[in-house]
């Protein structure tokens, strides 16, 4: 586990050409469904393809892996036994020693899959504080939902607008479009 900072974040999209983003999560377990939140809050706001996956992101697997992505970040709940509300980077050989959310297929089986189709996978986690059956956050989740999503607002936009200048001045023409899901 890395604690998550916009500078880390920024250094893995480096390379990024076009990004798919797994919001994840169970709207009906309260901080579970923190994915979901920071999906919604940022899915108009990015030049990304968001995708509100719910507890079944494995749906979602083969319309990205040929969808030409260079880049996946997953956003969900996970017990990394922190405090509530914390937000870290879960390197992929801890995905099976946490309690990630609630969903059907291991998450491990998610990032593989987008890993051997090519596709770098950033999976970002947020300590909960309860799932127990809600539909609200936690405040301290709901605190830390609104920063990242702030922060994936940010990096995001500003990883595009570098490229979107080089290319530019390049005179290659390419560009990113946001596609509504």
């Amino acid at each position: 586990m890395i604690v998550f900072s916009a500078e880390r974040l920024e250094s893995l999209l480096r390379e990024a050409k076009k990004i798919a983003i797994l919001a994840v999560g169970n709207p009906l377990r309260g901080d579970d469904a923190v994915g979901v939140f920071v999906g919604k809050a940022i899915k108009d706001r990015v030049p990304a393809d968001v995708y509100i996956c719910e507890m079944m992101p494995e749906n979602y697997l083969f319309r990205i892996a040929s969808g030409n992505y260079t880049h996946a970040i997953i956003v969900d709940a996970a017990d990394a036994k922190t405090k509530p509300g914390s937000i870290f980077f879960i390197e992929h050989d801890e995905i099976g020693d946490m309690a990630i959310s609630t969903h059907a297929f291991p998450l491990s089986f998610t990032v593989d899959f987008l890993e051997g189709n090519g596709i770098k996978t950033i999976v970002i986690g947020v300590q909960p504080k309860n799932t127990s059956i809600s539909e609200e956050l936690s405040e301290d989740v709901e605190n830390a939902a609104k920063k990242l999503s702030e922060v994936l607002i940010y990096v995001i936009n500003k990883v595009f607008s570098k490229d979107q200048t080089s290319s530019r001045i390049s005179g290659s023409g390419a560009h990113h479009q946001k596609t509504k899901k």
